[in-house]
């Protein structure tokens, strides 16, 4: 009898674990998500996106009050397959230390990149991005413990500038305008706007991107 009652902890308690692990996912959108493409002078962000799958709550938090970002591991992986060292900065706002998940509330989100210039310093080629979420030795008490890693991202960086066509201009300043953005340069973010502008006036995103950044400024009448 103590022998069965054992046996069936130990199944429910495997089978707890395993339901933990596969309770989230994660998603990469490199430099939007439209574009894997990259040119000189620009900078990778990187959006990941943790996702509850889950029909119940979950809570993820790292010990001592950390951001939930601190578990997040991102690793940019050359042709060969050898890991380049890079020093990963975690833009807009902090990440918060606590996650409460529902069916209702299923993903949070976070903004990593890389600056245009240590882009610049790395030979063209392809290269994969990868990354992975794992709070198996950072998990806060009764918090998720697991780890969950995303699908692998293509990327390819070119030797050259984007080319100079309106359209891929327009977009080139939209990626600086984020990543002043997301730097809390904001001033710099509305220059690179308004030079999209002119390129392409009444473009719908970029007006939408300008929207936004003045919000931030608190200049809200100006962003209708």
């Amino acid at each position: 009898m103590i022998l069965r009652l054992a046996l069936a902890i130990v199944l429910a308690n495997s089978f707890a674990t395993t339901v933990a692990a596969d309770a989230f996912s994660l998603v990469l959108h490199a430099n939007g998500g439209a574009d894997t493409a990259l040119y000189r002078g620009e900078p990778l962000l990187v959006q990941v996106l943790l996702i509850f799958e889950q029909d119940e709550a979950a809570t993820v938090a790292l010990a001592d009050g950390q951001a939930w970002s601190r578990a997040l591991s991102l690793t940019l992986r050359d042709g060969a397959g050898q890991a380049v060292p890079l020093e990963w900065a975690t833009l807009g706002v902090a990440p918060a230390s606590s996650l409460a998940f529902t069916p209702e509330a299923t993903e949070i989100t976070a903004v990593m990149g890389l600056a245009p210039a240590v882009m610049d310093e790395l030979p063209p080629g392809d290269y994969r991005l990868e990354a992975l979420f794992s709070t198996e030795e950072s998990a806060a008490t009764g918090a998720w413990k697991g780890e969950v890693r995303a699908p692998r991202v293509a990327l390819n960086l070119s030797a050259e500038q984007r080319p100079n066509s309106a359209p891929e201009q327009v977009y080139r300043r939209r990626l600086l305008a984020r990543w002043q953005q997301l730097n809390d340069r904001h001033e710099a973010a509305l220059m690179e706007l308004d030079a999209a502008l002119e390129q392409a006036p009444g473009d719908i995103q970029v007006l939408s991107d300008k929207a936004e950044v003045l919000v931030e400024m608190n200049r809200s009448d100006e962003a209708s």
